[in-house]
Order: C-alpha cells, then sequence, then structure tokens
C-alpha cells in the first residue's frame, strides 16, 4: 500500500555504499573504482521545495506515490584524474563505474532511503535515477525505453485512467557532485526531472453519437490536411528509447553552475546535455533514424561510433524497443465519449523536435464503436485526424528552451510541459475515410482493415499503402482473404509472407487491376516462407466470362530472406521485378535485375536482368546482361553480356559467350564454348577471355576470328584432350598455362593464331602447342608432347625429351639431376633427343673410363656440334681414368656448388681451334690425379669469383696469370699454367 508521497516533506538519510557495490555487482567479487579517489559519508535529504517528481511543475499535476521497498539508484559516471579533490577534477564518461540502490523503509514514522550496506561513497559525479534497474552494470550502458503501445485504463479495475501510461512509463533522473569531507555526514538533496514528453490529444466528439473509444493511433503526420489522402506520403519513424551519456552530450559544460539552476532549467539541461536518442534500429538503412532529420530528438547519436563500449547487439540487450512509426493508446473495453464530450489520451514519448522542416506535427488515428447499447457493440469506424499546434507550446519567445527548439517550438514536446493537441472529429469525418485511402504500419491494423472489408459484399480491390517494414500478411489476414475471394488485396509499400503461411498465400497478392481501372500499386515482398506463384486472374468487366489472366509477376520488387523460397518454375510464371535472394529461387523467365545473397540458391531458365551474386546462381539456357560473380558459386549456359567473376567461382556450361569473360576467383569451361567478343585494342583485361585467377579448361574452348583474344596473368588448366583455340593467347605477369596430355593450345591449321608467353612467365605442356613467341619459361611434360616456338628469347626444359622445335634464340635445356647412374653414352643420347642445347648437371658422380668427346647439343636446331648456351656442373664429381679425358664441347661453362675433378682430365673447348669460358660461381676442387684444362689450341678462359683449390693441374689458360694466389686471394694451391 502506497504510504508516503514523494512531495511530502521528509528527511531521506542513507549512507551510500562502498566504491565497489556487492548488490550492484551481483554478488560477484568487488570492482574498485580508482582505488584512491578521496570518499565521504552520505545521506540524501530531500524536501518539497526542491524535490518534485512530477511530470508538471505549473500546476498541481500527477504526483508519484512512494511504498516502503521502492528504490532510487544513483550511477557514478566519471573518471578522476588523480590530482585533487574537487568537480574539476573529473571528466564524465558515457558507462557506468557503479550503480546503488537506495530501498525505502519507514520505522517509526520516519522514511529513510539506504543501501544494503553502510560505507563511504567515492568522490565524484552521480545520476540518480527512479525506479531502480540492476541491470546497469560496470562499464555498461545505461538507457530507458517506452513501449510504443501504452494503456489509459487501469488494468485491474479496466476503467479508463489516463495516468496509466505515465505510471508504466515515465523514468526520473536528478544529478548530484558528492564532494568529499571526513567530517560528519555530508547531506545532500537534488531535483528529480522527467526524461520523457507527455503530451495529450484531446478530440471533441461532435459526431451527434455516443462513441465507445478503443484506441489512438499517434503518428507524424502524412499530410498537410485532412483532404485529398496522400498514399505516397510516409510517417517518419520515431525515437522510444533514450540513453544516458553525459560524456557525448557534454554534461561537463553545465554541472557546475548546477546548484544555481531551477527545476525548468535542471529538465532543460538535463534532457540537451546528459541524455541521447539511439539513431538506429539495428536492421536496416531504411529505417535508420537520421540523426539531422529525427522525430523523437533533434540531438540524436550514431551509437556505433561516438558512445563508450556500444556494439551491435544493444538494441537487443539493454535498449529493448527499436523505434516506431506510431504509437498507440489503448483505452480498454470501457471508455464512452458522449457526444459533445471529449475523448483524450496521453502517451509518453520522449522529448524533441518532429516533422523537421514540416509544417505539420501529427495526426491520430480514433479508433470507435458506435454505441447501440450498453457500452458500444455496434459499428467499428474510424477517423484520420490532423493535430495542430499544441495548446501548451514549448520554446516560446524569452523561454530558456529557446536555443534548443528555435522556429519549430510548435513541434517540440518538452519533457517538462503537459502539451495538449486540440482537435474535433464529427461524423463526415468517421464515414470519409475509406479502407482505399488506409495507410497502416502494424499487422494488426491490415488485419482490422480486412475485417472491415470482409463486412462488404462484391468484388473490390483494396489497395493498402505501408509505412515501414513492419506489415506481415499474417496467417489471420490469409484466412480472412481465403474466406472471401471477392477482396483482392493490393499493397503499396512493404510486405512479408511470413513463414507460418502456406505456399499459396502469395496468390491473394494482387499486382495487376481490371483494366478499367487505373489505380497502381507498387509491392515491395519479402517471402520469408514457402510460395508458389500461380496465375493471377481479374474479373472481366466487360466480359466476365473470360476473366483476364496475366502469366507474369510484375509491379513489385522481391525479397527472398533467408529459410524463404519462390517458385514461378512450376506454373511457368515470368517474373519482370527487381529480385534480392537470401533463400531460394526456382524460376522459369525472369525479366529484372538479381542481387543473390551468400546463403541465397538462384536457378532460371533464362535471365534479362544484370546479377550480382554472392551465393549459388544457376541460368540453364541463356543469360542476357551482365553477371558479377563475388565469392559465390555461378553457373551461366549462354550469356549475351559481360561475365566477372570477382571471387568464387564461376562455371561456364554452354555454346556461346558474346562478350568479354572475366575471371579474378576460379572458373571452369565446361561446355565446348565459342567465344565472341572482338576488341580492336590490345589493352589488358579487354579481352574475349580473360584470367587473373585460376581457369580450369575441361571443355574446348574456341574464338578463331580476328581479334578474339585469351589473356592471362593468372594459372590455366587446360584438360586432358582438350583444345584451346584462340586468334591470339597472352600469358603474361607471372602467368601459368598448363597444358594436360593430347591437349592442343593453338591447332597447326590457325597459321594465323599465336601464343606469346612473357618475361616470367611459364607454359607447362604435355599435349600440343604451336606457334609460339617465348620470351619465359617453357617446361615439356612428356616425350610425345609437341612444343613449337618460332619467337623470342625465353627458356624451354626439354630434359623429358619431347617433340620441339625452337628459333636459335631460345635456351633449350636438358637437365639431369643426379647423374650418377647414367653413362656418358646415355647423356650424350638423351640431350640429342632432347635437341637441347644447354647442359645442366645438379649432382652425382660423372663417371669416364676412357676418352669421350660430349658435343650432342642442337644437332637438329642448331648444327654446331657444341652446347650453344654452355653447360652447368653443379655439385658434380667427375671421376675419369688417369691419362683419359672428357671433352666438353661448349660456349661457356658454369660451375657451382661443389664441383671436384678427382681423377682423369676435363679438357673445355666450343670448337677445336675456339676456346670457351668457364666461371666458377661455387667452388672447384682439383685433386692430386685430377686435370681441368682448355684446349691444345683452344685456350680455356677462366674467370673465379668463387673458389679454386687446386692440387693438380690447370693448364691451357688463356688468362694464366689472373688464376693463382698472389693474383687472387680465392685461389689456393697451385698456379693455373698457360
Amino acid at each position: 500500500m502506497k504510504t508516503g508521497r514523494f512531495l511530502s516533506t521528509m528527511a531521506i538519510t542513507a549512507l551510500l555504499a562502498a566504491c565497489s557495490n556487492e548488490d550492484f555487482l551481483n554478488e560477484q567479487a568487488p570492482v574498485v573504482v580508482d582505488g584512491n579517489r578521496p570518499t565521504a559519508k552520505v545521506a540524501l535529504a530531500f524536501d518539497e521545495a526542491n524535490t518534485r517528481l512530477e511530470y508538471d511543475k505549473r500546476g498541481d499535476g500527477w504526483q508519484w506515490y512512494f511504498a516502503d521497498g521502492d528504490k532510487i539508484g544513483a550511477l557514478l559516471m566519471d573518471t578522476w584524474d588523480e590530482l585533487a579533490d574537487g568537480i574539476d577534477h573529473y571528466k564524465f564518461t558515457d558507462y557506468v563505474h557503479t550503480n546503488y540502490p537506495f530501498i525505502r523503509t519507514t520505522k517509526d514514522g520516519v522514511t529513510t532511503w539506504n543501501t544494503p550496506e553502510d560505507a563511504a561513497v567515492c568522490e565524484g559525479n552521480y545520476f540518480f535515477y527512479f525506479p531502480y534497474d540492476k541491470k546497469f552494470t560496470h562499464r555498461g550502458l545505461v538507457g530507458w525505453s517506452v513501449n510504443p503501445v501504452q494503456k489509459n485504463y487501469d488494468p485491474t479495475t479496466g476503467d479508463y485512467y489516463q495516468m496509466q501510461a505515465i505510471k508504466d512509463n515515465q523514468k526520473w533522473l536528478g544529478y548530484k557532485f558528492i564532494n568529499a569531507t571526513d567530517e560528519g555526514i555530508n547531506k545532500i538533496n537534488f531535483d528529480f526531472v522527467p526524461l520523457f514528453a507527455t503530451p495529450a490529444f484531446k478530440i471533441a466528439n461532435n459526431t451527434g453519437m455516443k462513441l465507445k473509444v478503443t484506441k489512438m493511433v499517434i503518428r507524424t503526420s502524412t499530410n498537410e490536411t485532412n483532404d485529398e489522402i496522400d498514399l505516397d506520403g510516409t510517417s517518419r519513424l520515431m525515437a522510444t528509447t533514450m540513453m544516458l551519456a553525459p560524456e557525448t552530450a557534454k554534461f561537463g559544460n553545465v554541472n557546475k553552475t548546477w546548484e544555481d539552476k531551477n527545476f525548468t532549467e535542471h529538465t532543460r539541461d538535463m534532457w540537451l546535455h546528459a541524455q541521447r536518442y539511439i539513431g538506429e534500429n539495428g536492421e536496416s538503412e531504411d529505417e535508420k533514424i537520421d540523426p539531422v532529420k529525427a522525430n523523437g530528438n533533434s540531438l540524436l547519436i550514431d551509437p556505433s561510433t561516438t558512445v563508450h563500449g556500444l556494439s551491435g547487439d544493444f538494441w537487443k540487450t539493454d535498449m529493448e524497443l527499436a523505434p516506431t512509426y506510431e504509437y498507440e493508446i489503448q483505452f480498454g473495453d470501457n471508455y464512452i465519449v458522449g457526444a459533445g464530450d471529449y475523448a483524450v489520451g496521453r502517451i509518453v514519448m520522449p522529448g524533441g523536435v518532429y516533422n523537421h522542416n514540416e509544417e505539420e506535427t501529427f495526426e491520430v488515428l480514433l479508433f470507435v464503436e458506435k454505441v447501440t447499447s450498453g457500452n458500444g457493440n455496434g459499428e467499428q469506424m474510424v477517423a484520420r485526424i490532423d493535430m495542430g499546434k499544441p495548446q501548451t507550446q514549448g520554446g516560446i519567445e524569452g523561454s530558456e528552451w529557446d536555443d534548443v527548439v528555435s522556429d519549430q517550438a510548435h513541434k517540440f514536446l518538452r519533457p517538462d510541459l503537459t502539451q495538449v493537441f486540440m482537435a474535433s472529429v464529427d461524423a463526415a469525418a468517421l464515414q470519409s475515410y475509406s479502407i482505399s485511402d488506409f495507410k497502416v504500419a502494424s499487422t494488426e491494423r491490415l488485419e482490422w482493415i480486412l475485417d472491415q472489408a470482409n463486412n462488404n459484399t462484391g468484388a473490390k480491390d483494396v489497395t493498402l499503402r505501408t509505412i515501414g517494414k513492419r506489415v506481415e500478411l499474417s496467417k489471420a489476414a490469409f484466412d480472412i482473404l481465403k474466406a472471401k475471394p471477392n477482396i483482392r488485396l493490393h499493397i503499396d509499400g512493404y510486405i512479408t509472407l511470413p513463414k507460418e503461411l502456406p505456399i499459396n498465400a502469395i496468390n491473394k497478392l494482387y499486382f495487376h487491376y481490371p483494366t478499367s481501372d487505373p489505380t497502381s500499386a507498387k509491392t515491395i515482398l519479402n517471402i520469408e516462407s514457402k510460395q508458389v506463384k500461380a496465375k493471377e486472374k481479374l474479373v472481366n468487366m466487360v466480359n466476365p466470362s473470360a476473366p483476364y489472366t496475366f502469366d507474369v509477376l510484375e509491379n513489385c520488387e522481391i525479397i527472398v530472406a533467408e529459410g524463404g523460397e519462390l517458385d514461378t518454375k512450376t506454373n511457368d510464371i515470368t517474373i519482370k521485378s527487381k529480385i534480392t535472394n537470401a533463400g531460394k529461387v526456382n524460376a522459369a523467365d525472369v525479366e529484372g535485375d538479381i542481387e543473390n545473397e551468400v546463403t541465397g540458391n538462384f536457378e532460371a531458365d533464362n535471365v534479362d536482368g544484370v546479377v550480382k551474386n554472392y551465393g549459388t546462381y544457376l541460368v540453364k539456357v541463356l543469360q542476357k546482361k551482365d553477371v558479377t560473380n563475388k565469392g559465390g558459386n555461378a553457373t551461366i549456359a549462354n550469356a549475351d553480356d559481360e561475365l566477372l567473376n570477382e571471387d568464387g567461382t564461376m562455371t561456364l556450361t554452354g555454346k556461346t559467350y558474346k562478350k568479354k569473360v572475366t575471371n579474378n576467383g576460379v572458373m571452369n569451361i565446361n561446355g565446348d564454348s565459342e567465344f565472341e567478343y572482338e576488341n580492336t585494342a590490345m589493352a589488358e583485361g579487354e579481352q574475349a577471355l580473360n584470367n587473373h585467377g585460376t581457369l580450369n579448361i575441361n571443355a574446348n574452348a574456341i574464338a578463331t576470328g580476328m581479334q578474339r583474344r585469351f589473356y592471362n596473368d593468372g594459372t590455366v588448366i587446360i584438360a586432358e584432350g582438350k583444345t584451346v583455340n584462340f586468334s591470339y593467347i597472352r600469358n603474361y605477369f607471372g602467368g601459368k598455362i598448363t597444358v594436360k596430355d593430347n591437349a592442343i593450345m593453338i591447332t597447326k591449321q590457325n597459321t594465323l593464331g599465336g601464343v606469346v608467353n612473357e618475361i616470367e612467365s611459364t607454359i607447362e605442356n604435355a599435349g600440343t602447342i604451336h606457334n609460339v613467341n617465348n620470351n619465359g619459361f617453357i617446361k615439356v611434360l612428356d616425350q610425345v608432347s609437341v612444343t613449337n616456338v618460332t619467337s623470342g628469347e625465353g627458356i624451354i626444359d626439354n630434359s623429358e625429351m619431347g617433340d620441339v622445335s625452337y628459333n636459335n634464340d631460345q635456351t633449350c635445356q636438358y637437365i639431369e639431376n643426379n647423374i650418377s647412374d647414367m653413362t656418358l653414352e646415355q647423356l650424350n643420347d638423351n640431350v640429342k633427343k632432347a635437341d637441347a642445347n644447354q647442359l645442366i648437371i645438379n649432382g652425382g658422380t660423372l663417371k669416364f673410363e676412357d676418352t669421350f668427346s660430349l658435343n650432342g647439343g642442337s644437332i637438329t636446331s642448331e648444327t654446331r656440334g657444341y652446347f650453344g648456351k654452355g653447360v652447368v656442373l653443379n655439385g658434380v664429381n667427375l671421376e675419369g681414368t688417369i691419362g683419359k679425358y672428357l671433352i666438353l664441347y661448349t660456349s661457356t661453362l658454369s660451375i657451382e656448388g661443389v664441383t671436384t675433378i678427382n681423377h682423369g682430365e676435363l679438357a673445355v673447348l666450343q670448337q677445336s681451334g675456339t676456346g670457351a669460358t668457364a666461371t666458377v660461381n661455387g667452388e672447384l676442387n682439383v685433386s692430386n690425379y685430377g686435370t681441368f684444362r682448355g684446349g691444345n689450341s683452344a685456350k680455356l678462359t677462366l674467370n673465379v669469383p668463387g673458389y679454386v683449390h687446386n692440387s693438380g693441374t690447370i693448364k691451357n689458360i688463356a688468362n694464366y696469370t689472373d688464376c693463382s694466389t698472389a693474383a687472387n686471394n680465392h685461389w689456393t694451391g697451385h698456379a693455373a699454367q698457360n
């Protein structure tokens, strides 16, 4: 039972709990806040003159009554610089350090407010609030929401009681800086000011009838007048949530003079400098409150960036209610308003400016029943009423609030005033607002409209404008439409088909009108359930026996949510709409742009629209416009326009691709394909086929017309037996092309086609490649391959001894790794088969028991009788017979690693009368029984940037004077001889 009134004179004494409060911490280990802060023992003392808990200071107003057990909270919200005591050494935060509860008790006629523990408190900035809420935790945020659906009746009796909305929703806030003291108890008091505005809507009943008022719906106005209702006009979102953010709101600009201000100034500055209303609801870009043009508060913040610690889950935890398109006042079942009387509704909502930069204020939908007997139960009716300026205005000239509201005072709701918006309703107004003019912002309102339409007979087109994105075609609404097929429902705006609907629910929405009706609507259709679209039939007013039939889904924008499905394939319906898909779509033909999300699965026969794909996308016959694959899996049969695989996987299964195809991810060509795009310019990335990622060519890829080119700087694999034939293939910037067994890259008959393999690029060939200009690297993979190089200065590794032809500037290598198990005869034979002009031996022991001439290089191509591109010995041991020698015919010799001549002689020359050049880059060791020399008539030039250790003989050296320890500190042992 309420036993005390807050306005009565009383001394509230309490000792605040310590800086770490166990009740606040839910009995967890205490958290120390600035452990060296100065402290004080504090008692709260209120008196009638300075502490008023009410919503209207100018009159007696409605006053709050307290009972024992009620709690007031105290929030410490600052940090200390640890330099000295006093208000100047504290900085506000947007988060909480401690949250103390003060519990009301009465003993022997004395009322006190006590914390769970008697202890000193930290000095600092405190916000006191009512009622206490334990969810505000250490370093957490503080916020309060109002319910957009509020009662104006006593729930225990059902009687009309407008103050119930305030009782359920209003919050109160006070501020005090508590100074440290060690002299007794510091007694404090403060003003409790209201946080939310409490406007009243007073409507005169001029209908001449007794009415039962069931509800009022308040929106920001969508029309300038009540005439010529604007179906395109829409209410703006209104805030429901306030958060305490003294740092962001710069409360530090006003707190130092707080004690010198009155109640009105405290209310103003608490609104202006301590709180902010959240500007987003976390749902979508379209349903965010614009911080500049916001309804509910002109001081909105972006919670994701401005406020300390605010996460994306903030709405789901601390601030439970998102912004709303409408507030609803419920009056219960007993509110009867006689002719000439007033219907009065009271709502609690954020203060601030509404309908920025607009002339209008609010509109009210007044829902009533005619009273035929008892308390109503007659015809249900609704009137739309434009509200004017409130009778009690905030921000009038000379007010302390002028700097806040400027010239929009009539749209500024103040927390410290009761502002009354007045209007009247007559019988004509009740009758004039037809269902075809209705705009709905909730599912409940849609169901009410359909129920009203259900009471009338005959075929009718019902067009409803939806506000926002919160209206659903509920199961109840569907059942009404199913029971009354004469109602043709058209939605102008956004509507959701929720999960619980049957698969034919979409067919209860109409997207066309009879030809005699010029009205049109644009539906935004959000599908969360599985839906199968059927043909749409409309009555032919001229010939009822021949109804109009539409096999298209148009006049709409389609959104298929995750878990939702749309099937237009079963009944061969053509989609002529933009589609965003996060669920599943199975379509016949589509004529509209598509965005297929990560979770989306989209299949169609033909698509005539621009596509962005993040999920799974399949076109079975023809894609007519651009496709950009952004990390998804796209499969395209044929394409008339450009295909771009930015990331993810794209698979081509068709025959014809008329515009350029570009791959940056993984692309598979799985169908024999013709690439028809021609470009006179040789620009990179602008050709018929452009690969920058991984391209798997698993079918024939043909583009033999002039200027149909294939550019690659990624990785290409041409599968076994497949042919790739373009007018020009360019492998560049480190690109790699692998030609598998029996595959062909440029056929022999394609004499105008060619391959350019640029520097640092690679071709691996196990098949056939023709007409190659090679300046990069070609590796031959097997003996049956064919490699035809016609120009360039690149390298061919033909260690597998395939069929290779090349120009004189090419380096054709034969590489043997570990020579130990191979005879010189075998080596020479392999070099001839490879038609190599360069020999590279990596490791092992090179044995010769008799004199042998190694001169098998480039017999076919060069007919030189020596290795024109040189020989490389890398870590090789030469093990011959004393007195026998190996003659190596080469233009150059490069010694790498540690190479040793143990026995026998190694003679190096180009021809019998032409010397060669040897360079030791690694280490050459000549043993006691070893000899390294040039020819008798073709002396060797020896360069030693590496190291030579000569215990044997090095002779026939043209530059022998450079080859000694005295001349080169990299040389040890015997000097070279002439």
